[in-house]
C-alpha cells in the first residue's frame, strides 16, 4: 500500500472516529432542554431564558468556538504539519467532553455553555484533515479523497446518535444517563488520537520558507480573489447547517419525538449523504462538471426542504430525510472540491479553515437567532434555511460565469 493510500485510510477512520463521538451526544440537546421529563424539567428550573432560547444559546457555543479555532490550527497545520496540529486538537476535545459531562451531572446549563465553547476552540479537525486529504493530490484525486472524508462524517452521524440516543435512555438499562454520551465522545476521541499516532505518517510537514504564512492569524478573510467564493460557500454551507440544528427542535415540538425516533430520523438523513459519497460522487463527474454538480443538486435540495413542512404526519420525512443527505453529498462534497481547486497547495490548511471559520460563525449566529425565530413559528428556520441556499446558490452562478481563474491567497 502506497503512502497516499495509507494515509487516506488513517484519515478516513479518524474523522470517522472523531465524528462518530461529535454525535453521540446529538439527540440528546432538544429533549434535555424541550422534553417533558423529570430530568428536563429539573435542568430547566433556573433558567433565565425561555427553553428554546437557552438551547440555541448552547447549541451556539460549539460553532462558535470552532469559528475562532479553525482558521488558527488550519493555518498552524501550514506552518507545523498536519499530525501535531491534529494531535492537540483531539486531546483537548476529549477533555472537553468530559466537562460537558460533569454539567449535565450538577445541572450547569453555565457550566455546559463554557464547555461547548472550549471543546468547539480545539476540536477543529476537520478542515486539517480536509487540508491533509489535499496534499495526497494527484496521486488521489480531491473528489474521491473529499468524498470519503464526508462518507467518514456521515457514517459517523449514523451510528453516533442512534448510540448515543440508547446511552442517554434510562429506559433500556438503569445505568444509561444524560451525561453518558458525552463520556463515550471523550473515549472514542483519544481512540482517534491513538489511530492518528501510529498510523498517519505527515506528508507535508512545513511549507517551504519562501511560501511560509502568518499561520498565527485567525482573521478569516485574509484573502483576495476567492473572498466572493468563501462567502457564496458560506451561505449554501449555513443553509445545510440551519437544518442540522433545528430539525430536531422541529421534530420534538411538531410530533413530540423523544431522543431515539431523532436518532432515527438522523440515521434516515446521514444514509442519503453515504450513499451518494461512496456510490455516486465519481459517476457524477461523469455526468456534470464540479459546479454544475452543485447547482443542479443545490436547487434539488431546496425544494426538498421546502417539502419537510408539508407532511401532516411524520413517516414522510423519513423518505425526505434520506432524499435530503443524498442531495446534501453531493454538494458537500464538490463544493469544498471547487474551493480547493482554486487557491495554490501551500495554502490548503489555512483556506480550507477559514472557509470552516465562516461557516462556524454563521452556525453559531443561526443557532441564537434560530431560537428567537422559532418563538413565532418552528417553521420558520427550515424555510430560513431554503432561503440561505436559493440565494447561495444564485451567487455562485455568477460566480462561475466570470469564468475566474485560479484564484490568489495572500500569504
Amino acid at each position: 500500500m502506497s503512502r497516499e493510500k495509507k494515509n487516506l485510510f488513517c484519515l478516513i477512520s479518524v474523522v470517522f472516529i472523531s465524528f462518530f463521538g461529535m454525535a453521540l451526544p446529538f439527540p440528546i440537546m432538544a429533549p434535555l432542554f424541550l422534553g417533558e421529563t423529570q430530568e428536563a424539567i429539573n435542568f430547566t428550573a433556573d433558567f433565565p431564558l425561555a427553553p428554546r432560547l437557552m438551547l440555541g444559546l448552547t447549541l451556539a457555543m460549539y460553532p462558535l468556538g470552532q469559528f475562532f479555532g479553525s482558521p488558527f490550527f488550519g493555518s498552524l497545520s501550514d506552518k507545523y504539519g498536519r499530525k501535531p496540529i491534529l494531535m492537540i486538537s483531539m486531546i483537548a476535545g476529549g477533555v472537553g467532553y468530559i466537562f460537558s459531562a460533569v454539567a449535565i451531572t450538577y445541572g450547569s446549563v453555565w457550566i455546559l455553555i463554557i464547555s461547548r465553547f472550549v471543546t468547539g476552540i480545539f476540536e477543529s479537525n476537520f478542515p486539517i484533515a480536509r487540508a491533509a486529504a489535499a496534499d495526497l493530490s494527484p496521486a488521489i484525486s480531491k473528489s474521491y479523497s473529499f468524498g470519503l472524508l464526508n462518507a467518514a462524517i456521515t457514517s459517523g452521524f449514523i451510528v453516533g446518535p442512534v448510540l448515543g440516543g440508547i446511552l442517554s435512555d434510562q429506559d433500556t438499562h438503569r445505568w444509561f444517563r444524560t451525561e453518558l454520551p458525552f463520556c463515550a465522545a471523550s473515549l472514542v476521541n483519544f481512540l482517534a488520537l491513538a489511530v492518528l499516532i501510529f498510523l498517519f505518517e505527515d506528508l507535508r510537514q512545513t511549507n517551504p520558507p519562501h511560501k511560509q504564512t502568518n499561520s498565527c492569524s485567525i482573521k478569516p478573510f485574509k484573502t483576495t480573489s476567492i473572498l466572493p467564493l468563501i462567502v457564496v460557500s458560506f451561505f449554501i454551507t449555513l443553509s445545510f447547517d440551519t437544518f442540522y440544528q433545528f430539525y430536531p427542535m422541529y421534530l420534538v415540538e411538531k410530533w413530540n419525538f423523544d431522543s431515539l425516533l431523532i436518532a432515527a430520523m438522523t440515521t434516515a438523513l446521514t444514509a442519503g449523504m453515504v450513499i451518494t459519497q461512496t456510490l455516486l460522487i465519481s459517476a457524477s463527474k461523469r455526468w456534470l462538471t464540479t459546479a454544475q454538480n452543485i447547482v443542479f443538486f443545490g436547487f434539488i435540495y431546496t425544494i426538498l426542504l421546502v417539502m419537510v413542512l408539508i407532511p401532516q404526519q411524520s413517516w414522510p420525512i423519513y423518505g425526505l430525510m434520506l432524499l435530503l443527505g443524498m442531495a446534501i453529498g453531493f454538494v458537500g462534497t464538490h463544493l469544498p472540491v471547487y474551493v480547493s481547486d482554486k487557491v495554490p497547495d501551500f495554502a490548503q490548511g489555512k483556506v480550507m479553515g477559514q472557509t470552516m471559520s465562516l461557516r462556524f460563525l454563521g452556525d453559531a449566529a443561526i443557532c441564537f437567532t434560530g431560537g428567537w425565530i422559532s418563538i413565532f413559528s418552528i417553521n420558520y428556520p427550515i424555510i430560513i434555511g431554503a432561503f440561505f441556499c436559493f440565494w447561495g446558490l444564485i451567487g455562485f452562478m455568477w460566480l462561475t460565469r466570470r469564468k475566474t481563474q485560479t484564484m490568489q491567497v495572500i500569504p
